[in-house]
């Protein structure tokens, strides 16, 4: 009779440790604890108000130790790094000044400067930040010759000499040359991300960087503030300026083309492409150079 029972016992017991195991390892799997997270998203610079972040509730395996555990922790403070809805905030990314993240990563000699750009020149948002990219400048002559022109026209005129010198006449078309490269990316609009289409478990389409704004939108780069040459006067002597101060006034009086640059870019100096010479090279052809055919001596002569 023993012999019957120890078997059944054996098992009872083993069955008795398993239910014990099974219900520790689902009150761990279970565990939940609250934490902040972004309600909607929020871009860098953003100071949080209430109605930006909410509580949820996670496990604790996907918690930071410097995770925030309650919504007025949050408010007041400013984002540091763009959080996507559902992302915790933690210390980390988010701080009391609106421009210690970028501040604090920026070299002594290097500026933040934010460009204006569209889907094309921004590269239809296949740029991210951490790339390196060259600013390709595109001038209007007549557009700036016009401004210029009415500027002078709301002055008095000034008496010009009888024997004035003669300048070399700037090109009368749009105008575009490379003027700055290595240029590092810190910063794209979340509109400005290009990013595959995807199709749900349901069967809806989502992702697609058709579906965003790319009309215009803002990319930060990092700049040397330090002056260099940045072209070359008609008269041979260089033309030296801080790249910051080129970017903004290309800001003001023309437009900025990006272009992205492999990991193993190579320097290159550009003389640039004018618009009015581009014409002539499609509709003007070159005057044929007529042979002459040598005259044969006389025999005899």
């Amino acid at each position: 009779m023993r012999k019957g029972i120890m078997p059944v016992l054996i098992v009872l017991l083993l069955g008795g440790i398993t239910f014990v195991l099974v219900l520790a390892t689902m009150g761990h799997v279970n565990e939940r604890v609250q934490v902040v997270v972004a309600a909607q998203p929020l871009n860098p610079g953003t100071r949080i108000t209430a109605q930006m972040v909410k509580v949820a509730s996670v496990h604790p395996s996907a918690v930071g130790k410097n995770a925030l555990r309650r919504v007025q922790d949050a408010v007041g403070q400013v984002v540091m790094v763009q959080r996507l809805p559902g992302d915790i905030l933690t210390k980390d990314t988010v701080g009391d000044q609106a421009s210690s993240l970028f501040a604090s990563a920026l070299a002594p000699d290097m500026r933040a400067v934010a460009v204006h750009v569209n889907g094309a020149t921004s590269l239809f948002g296949i740029i991210r930040p951490g790339d390196y990219v060259s600013a390709v400048a595109v001038l209007d002559a007549n557009e700036i010759l016009q401004k210029s022109a009415a500027a002078t026209m709301s002055e008095s005129a000034a008496p010009v000499a009888a024997e004035a010198t003669p300048t070399a006449a700037p090109p009368q078309s749009a105008a575009a040359r490379i003027v700055l490269s290595h240029l590092k990316v810190l910063m794209v609009p979340s509109s400005f991300r290009y990013e595959e289409v995807t199709q749900t478990s349901n069967g809806v389409m989502s992702g697609s960087s058709l579906q965003k704004d790319m009309n215009q939108g803002v990319v930060l780069l990092e700049v040397p503030v330090a002056k260099t040459v940045v072209g070359y006067l008609p008269d041979g002597s260089a033309l030296e300026a801080s790249p910051v101060e080129l970017l903004s006034l290309l800001e003001a009086t023309g437009k900025i083309q990006l272009a992205l640059e492999p990991l193993n870019a190579q320097a290159a100096t550009t003389s640039g492409i004018a618009a009015d010479d581009l014409l002539r090279t499609m509709v003007e052809k070159p005057t044929p150079t007529p042979e002459l055919t040598p005259t044969p001596k006389a025999e005899g002569g």
